[in-house]
C-alpha cells in the first residue's frame, strides 16, 4: 500500500488538473482541445493485463488503442475496465479509444451489421451517442479523441457516399458530446473517402485520421493517398504493420504497430518536483492529497474534504474504503 501512494496521489493531482481545466472552458461543443503524442503505438484484440501493460514499459510503445465496444467489436473488454484506464494512464501510456460499429455496405467480411445508405447520418450519431457514453463510463474526459474503426471495403460512387455520411454524423455528434472525432480505416478505402470529404468541403471531416497501410514505414507522412498538407497539425496515425507477436518483459502479445503524431487521451500527470502549495491530509492520516501552482486557470479558494468512502472508480492496488 504505501510503495504505491505516489501513484495514488498522481491520479488525484490529474485530477484536480482536469477538474480546473473543465470548470473554466466554454460549453460551446468541442470547447476542449485534445492532447497528442509522437512515438510508437500498438493496439490488441483486448487489453492486456495491468501486469502486462508495466512489463511492456521496457518496450518503445507508450500508447495503445483501446476498444470502447461497438456491434462489430471482436472481442469483449476483459481487462477493460475505469480503474484499468486509469492505472495504465498513470504508469505512462497515452491511449488511443476505438469504436468498431457499423461498417460499409460493400465491406467483402460477411457477417457484420452495416450502414443503411438511406440512414447513414442518423446511425453515424447514433455510433457517436453509443461511444460518448462508454468514453464517459471509462473516464476519458473532454476533448479526448475517439478513433471510428471502418475497416476496409471495395469502393463505388454509392458506397462512397454512405460513408461519408455516416462519418458525418459521427464526427459532428461527438463534438456536440464534446469529443475529438477520429477515423480509422485501410488508405485504399476509408482514408481515401475522408480526403474526399476534405476536398470536396464537405461537413464533418474527421479531425484525426488513423491510417492503414502495412508497409514497414514508421511515419505519418509521405501517404500516397493523402497530401502532406492534410491533417498536417499533429492529427494522423499510421499503422504500419498487421497482427503479429512482440516480446517485452517476458510478456508476449499480438499486436499490430502504429506510429503516432495525432490525438490521444494522455498519460496521467506527473508529481512535480518542487514543493506543493497546498496540501490536506484525510481525517485518519492516512491519505494525503496535494496540488501546485497553476494547478487551476483561475484564482480559486480550495478547501478539500477527505472522507473514507468507496471510490466511485476504484484504484488498482487499494482495498475500499477509498478516500474521496
Amino acid at each position: 500500500m504505501r510503495a504505491r501512494l505516489p501513484q495514488f496521489l498522481a491520479v488525484i493531482a490529474a485530477a484536480l488538473l482536469v477538474t480546473g481545466a473543465a470548470g473554466s472552458a466554454s460549453s460551446a461543443a468541442l470547447s476542449a482541445s485534445p492532447s497528442y503524442f509522437t512515438g510508437y503505438g500498438f493496439d490488441a484484440c483486448s487489453a492486456p493485463s495491468l501486469d502486462a501493460m508495466n512489463a511492456w514499459l521496457a518496450s518503445p510503445y507508450r500508447a495503445i488503442g483501446i476498444y470502447l465496444g461497438g456491434q462489430n467489436r471482436a472481442c469483449a473488454d476483459g481487462n477493460l475496465t475505469p480503474a484499468w484506464v486509469n492505472s495504465a494512464r498513470a504508469v505512462g501510456w497515452n491511449l488511443l479509444p476505438l469504436w468498431v460499429g457499423r461498417q460499409a455496405p460493400c465491406v467483402s467480411q460477411k457477417g457484420l451489421s452495416l450502414i443503411s445508405p438511406g440512414s447513414a447520418e442518423s446511425q453515424g450519431k447514433s455510433a457517436a451517442d453509443g461511444a460518448a457514453t462508454r468514453a464517459a463510463y471509462f473516464g476519458l474526459e473532454a476533448g479526448s479523441p475517439i478513433y471510428y474503426d471502418m475497416e476496409g471495403y471495395k469502393t463505388s460512387a454509392s458506397c462512397t457516399v454512405a460513408v461519408q455520411r455516416f462519418v458525418r454524423g459521427w464526427t459532428n455528434e461527438l463534438h456536440v458530446k464534446g469529443y475529438t472525432a477520429g477515423v480509422y480505416g485501410s488508405a485504399n478505402s476509408t482514408i481515401r473517402d475522408m480526403v474526399a470529404m476534405l476536398e470536396d468541403g464537405s461537413d464533418g471531416v474527421p479531425d484525426d485520421i488513423w491510417i492503414a497501410r502495412w508497409n514497414g514505414v514508421k511515419t505519418v507522412f509521405g501517404e500516397p493517398v493523402v497530401s502532406d498538407d492534410y491533417w498536417s497539425e499533429h492529427q494522423r496515425v499510421h499503422q504500419y504493420r498487421g497482427g503479429h507477436k512482440e516480446t517485452y518483459g517476458g510478456v508476449k502479445i499480438n499486436i499490430d504497430s502504429s506510429y503516432v503524431d495525432g490525438a490521444v487521451v494522455e498519460a496521467a500527470a506527473t508529481l512535480p518536483t518542487e514543493l506543493p502549495i497546498g496540501t490536506a491530509s484525510s481525517s485518519d492520516g492516512a491519505a494525503t492529497v496535494s496540488w501546485w501552482t497553476e494547478s487551476f486557470d483561475e484564482s480559486v479558494s480550495v478547501t478539500p474534504t477527505l472522507t473514507p468512502s468507496s471510490a466511485t472508480i476504484p484504484l488498482e492496488g487499494f482495498a475500499a474504503p477509498s478516500y474521496v
